[in-house]
């Protein structure tokens, strides 16, 4: 009997990844592509490139919060050697779906002598610490979007689901090698990341109204932030590299019923996504070079 074919997730995800594009290119198809390219064409500049300096200064906040993460496990790298694994991260999820290529700095932690299990815990810890914060900002976006009810069913759901989690770190905190899970429960530790992690969305949000500002759009700050809110949990769907086409979708959806031009949104979303590019491109140079 013949052998049966190995099943190969790497050409899967590279399927679903041209989804995406293929999304994207549809998009294009059917929005005015002269007025896109106006658009753009007459983009601030100087509202980009101060754009740019903010998503690095995002970086760095989230660099910092990974290294208090990593020295609270008792490893004890420079601020310089955060930075640059962190990096890594960036780029590593600029080319994996809903940014799973960000677990890969366990990778490089475990080569230098952390137990792979803390290794993965603490990325996860890392990640989940920005899915709780995204997640309350939703819960605002949804009630202000679509109405207080959905924003309620889905509180009680985080709630429950926040419950379950505070639980488990409980007992997992017993285990050995997940230790620092007991020093992450204290108040002061809880606070320092939430700091950390409110600082960095608050400048994540001040970056993308800066490019929305740059090519005119001038809707309501707090709208724009619920977009964007909406448009970037459906960016993390792993079918489009780095959100390309899903994120342009879910800003046509959301954006079009007040008065913007398609080509509009389609320059927003893109101008998103290429900054998004070319924040990775230090990370490819520290993937390369190694971390060390």
């Amino acid at each position: 009997m013949p052998a049966m074919p190995r099943f190969n997730f790497r050409i899967l995800l590279g399927f679903l990844k041209i989804i995406g594009v293929l999304l994207f290119m549809w998009i294009l198809m059917r929005i005015d592509r002269v007025a896109l390219l106006e658009v753009l064409r007459h983009a601030n500049l100087f509202m980009i490139a101060a754009a740019f300096v903010i998503v690095i200064l995002s970086y760095l906040t989230k660099a910092a919060r990974w290294h208090l993460l990593v020295r609270l496990c008792g490893a004890s790298p420079t601020f310089h050697q955060s930075w640059r694994l962190y990096n890594v991260g960036v780029f590593l999820a600029l080319i994996t779906p809903a940014k799973l290529g960000e677990l890969g700095r366990a990778a490089y932690l475990r080569g230098r002598g952390m137990h792979a299990g803390t290794a993965l815990t603490l990325s996860i810890t890392d990640r989940l610490a920005d899915a709780a914060a995204i997640t309350c900002i939703a819960m605002w976006a949804v009630a202000l979007l679509f109405g207080s009810m959905w924003a309620l069913i889905g509180l009680v759901g985080v709630g429950i689901a926040s419950l379950i989690l505070w639980a488990l770190s409980g007992k997992m905190a017993a285990v050995q090698w997940l230790s620092f899970l007991k020093m992450l429960r204290t108040p002061a530790m809880i606070t320092y990341i939430m700091l950390w992690t409110t600082l960095s969305w608050t400048l994540y949000f001040v970056w993308t109204i800066l490019i929305a500002r740059s090519i005119g759009i001038d809707l309501s700050a707090l709208l724009l932030v619920a977009a964007l809110t909406i448009a970037g949990i459906v960016a993390l769907l792993p079918i489009a590299p780095s959100g390309l086409g899903t994120r342009d979708a879910a800003l046509l959806t959301l954006l079009l019923p007040f008065g913007l031009a398609s080509g509009q949104i389609v320059a927003f979303s893109l101008l998103i996504f290429l900054m998004i590019f070319l924040s990775g491109i230090p990370g490819f140079f520290y993937w390369i070079q190694g971390t060390g």
